[in-house]
């Protein structure tokens, strides 16, 4: 390959397309020379990866985006993972976002269309590839999630710190109808909630189908009356989130041993979330599920 080939070939990871040779001077009887040899390998209509310089999953990204029409960019679970957002599976196929028709999915491709390209704020640059921007991807990979996974994932993205709130609120309602469960979602954040760990233990029960109630006023005698952070007042549930200040001095605890004791003569069950449990949102939606189900004659089965 002359020099300015190689040069390029090398800045998109390993992968060329047919018009990128042909105007860098390789004729139509060298790109099938190359291949015939195995130098290069098709790897969609029109695009190459030459041998040697294959990367793995970055060639096959750049491929997918050399392939696709300008404007295009990475996105879904393929952006995601680029972004590291805590992904419980991995599609294995490359997605791609485009605008308009003309592109169909493919044996290793997915292909989303949109009808008017993306906003700026949605889109990012990473090694010279073009993706979906952090809040954009989360929306994106949430809204093809089913519905009882949904506030788990946004919730584990907000709390590992790789997406704020107000970022997500705001991407998903760029997105509009496509993503209106999500915003949905989103907006019930409590503002009512004494803490960020609150409003995203909330979120992720109400996300779970957990009917959870917010600073519940529970009356346990005629003239003690606590208030709960979290409740679920069909099973007599309270959930208090556990977390600094509130919760570190030892009058402190004394007084939460106390109040829980009265709440359960009362006939509440009380669960104390700990804030290093949101890092794990389906431990903490088992726990939560397993014992509403139990402190209930007929309940569903807690979500899979």
């Amino acid at each position: 390959m002359g020099e300015r080939l190689d040069e390029l070939v090398r800045r998109q990871h390993g992968a060329v397309t047919r018009e990128q040779v042909l105007a860098a001077g390789v004729t139509r009887h060298g790109i099938a020379h190359r291949l015939r040899r195995g130098w290069w390998r098709r790897v969609l209509p029109a695009t190459y990866v030459v041998a040697g310089l294959d990367e793995g999953d970055a060639t096959r990204r750049c491929a997918a985006l050399l392939w696709a029409p300008p404007g295009s960019c990475l996105s879904h679970d393929t952006a995601a993972v680029v972004h590291g957002l805590p992904l419980l599976t991995v599609e294995a196929r490359v997605h791609v976002t485009t605008v308009g028709r003309g592109l169909n999915n493919r044996a290793d491709l997915v292909v989303h269309r949109l009808q008017a390209p993306l906003a700026a704020e949605d889109v990012t640059t990473r090694d010279g590839l073009r993706l979906t921007g952090r809040a954009r991807t989360a929306v994106d990979v949430a809204r093809a999630l089913p519905a009882q996974q949904r506030a788990g994932f946004l919730i584990a993205c907000v709390h590992q710190r790789r997406v704020r709130p107000g970022n997500l609120l705001a991407a998903a309602e760029r997105a509009g109808a496509r993503c209106a469960a999500v915003h949905r979602l989103l907006a019930t954040l409590d503002p009512a909630a004494q803490s960020d760990a609150e409003r995203t233990t909330r979120t992720l029960l109400l996300g779970a189908s957990l009917p959870v109630a917010a600073q519940v006023a529970i009356r346990v005698s005629a003239a003690v009356v606590f208030h709960a952070d979290l409740a679920l007042r069909e099973s007599m549930i309270v959930i208090e989130v556990d977390g600094q200040p509130y919760h570190s001095d030892l009058a402190a605890v004394l007084r939460d041993r106390q109040r829980d004791e009265a709440l359960r003569a009362a006939g509440w069950e009380v669960v104390r979330v700990m804030p290093h449990e949101l890092s794990r949102p389906a431990d903490l939606i088992s726990r939560v599920w397993r014992l509403h189900a139990a402190r209930l004659p007929i309940v569903r089965r807690p979500p899979a």
